[in-house]
């Protein structure tokens, strides 16, 4: 009797380790997934502040720039630097399909979402021409450095273009070029060239592949905003004319 007692109270402890087994496991796999999450947030988060260091590299060499303009501490940017008037934007590439649109996306090179300040236009081979939007001047004409060095820049060979628009100011922006053909100081029209498609370069830990980013922020690069970020950008389908998400476009001018 005291034989099958205890046969009885073995079962039992091993209903209740069982019980207990799936208990752990549950935290376990609950642990595992936040570790998970702990590790995407940890790369966004990683992203974002070596983002921040390059723009405000950028900014810093933006005033530079408008330095040698011949633009003084107490001068206003808008006269000094004498940014060309135009009517509307065109959009930056011959042709081309819309692959990502402005806003929250999922992160191409990372876990977890990002709010995407800009919109990808893929479609075309690097080496594909890239034209200015609008009238204005080259703020900004940054090439790589040292290009062999692997996930050195999110963004990789980039242009700033700053614009007049009516009487409104705007500050487009190219990144991800394979190529750069101006020079910071430059005035352009939307008939130049300011580079050529690039992305997926070994350098550029931000792309996956041939597009071109381009975003637009409202306002004078270098003083009303330093970042291409909200709250200074604006979705490009307000002020260019752009198709939907998948649709082609064959030229510059084709209303949608």
């Amino acid at each position: 009797e005291n034989y099958k007692n205890k046969i009885e109270e073995v079962k039992e402890k091993e209903k209740e380790l069982n019980v207990e087994k799936e208990k752990l496991e549950e935290q376990n796999e609950k642990l595992i997934i936040e570790q998970e999450e702990l590790g995407s947030k940890m790369n966004i988060l990683d992203e974002d502040a070596r983002d921040m260091l390059e723009e405000i590299a950028d900014a810093k060499r933006v005033i530079n720039n408008y330095q040698k303009m011949g633009c003084g501490l107490n001068d206003l940017l808008e006269n000094c630097s004498v940014i060309p008037a135009d009517s509307a934007f065109l959009r930056p590439l011959m042709s081309g399909v819309i692959t990502s649109g402005y806003g929250t996306r999922k992160n191409p090179v990372a876990e977890g979402y990002q709010f995407h300040a800009a919109v990808d236009i893929g479609g075309n081979p690097m080496g594909t021409s890239v034209y200015a939007s609008a009238t204005g001047v080259v703020v900004l004409a940054y090439t790589i450095p040292n290009p062999n060095i692997a996930n050195s820049s999110c963004g990789g060979n980039h242009v700033i273009i700053q614009h007049k628009i009516g009487n409104t100011y705007y500050a487009s922006r190219y990144m991800h070029l394979h190529s750069v053909y101006v020079e910071e100081g430059q005035e352009v029209t939307s008939n130049d060239i300011v580079g050529s498609v690039g992305g997926g370069e070994i350098y550029d830990r931000c792309s996956t592949g041939a597009h071109l980013d381009f975003s637009i922020a409202l306002g004078i690069y270098g003083k009303d905003f330093w970042m291409f970020r909200q709250p200074y950008t604006v979705n490009p389908y307000t002020l260019v004319n752009l198709p939907e998400a998948g649709v082609y476009f064959t030229n510059r001018y084709q209303k949608f």
